[in-house]
């Protein structure tokens, strides 16, 4: 009697978690660290804190495997913000262009929504208070895509409530 086979649909998947390749990890992290020092020379880049905050997101599942010099910047660029207003400043460098076409979308379509309200709430939202949102940033997709939604979700919240 031979064993059965399950179409490869209905096999198992995600069950083998992905090995921590350390040294291409460390790498990924030489790598963003340089490319946060050459963009922001006086980026508290080197803190032990940064590196316990990305040690933190290694724990969840798959981060680790898949985590980027790329990520690893915006990973820095959303501890920045939660810890200074140099950091948030930053943050608005890299994402204020993105911020702004959302925030034109909705008082477009919400002519009683005040932009600067809007800005404002997000940055408190994602930034300020003992549960900042920007914590739920993973690290495993890009931090555009990720501000987009939550962007748009409290940017249609605000416009909602004002009416």
């Amino acid at each position: 009697m031979g064993m059965s086979m399950l179409p490869l649909s209905r096999a198992p998947r995600g069950t083998i978690p992905p090995v921590l390749d350390r040294a291409r990890l460390s790498a990924e992290f030489d790598r963003a660290l340089a490319t946060i020092e050459a963009r922001w020379p006086d980026a508290p880049v080197r803190e032990d804190a940064f590196a316990a905050y990305v040690r933190a997101h290694l724990d969840q599942p798959g981060v680790g495997a898949r985590l980027t010099s790329d990520r690893i910047c915006e990973l820095f660029t959303v501890w920045w913000a939660m810890r200074s207003p140099a950091g948030v400043a930053a943050f608005l460098d890299s994402f204020g262009p993105s911020l702004a076409r959302g925030i034109t979308w909705v008082t477009g379509r919400f002519g009683h929504v005040d932009p600067r309200s809007l800005i404002e709430r997000l940055l408190g939202d994602l930034f300020a208070g003992a549960a900042p949102r920007a914590k739920e940033f993973s690290g495993t997709s890009s931090l555009h895509a990720w501000l987009e939604v939550v962007a748009t979700q409290a940017f249609l919240d605000a416009a909602h409530e004002r009416r």
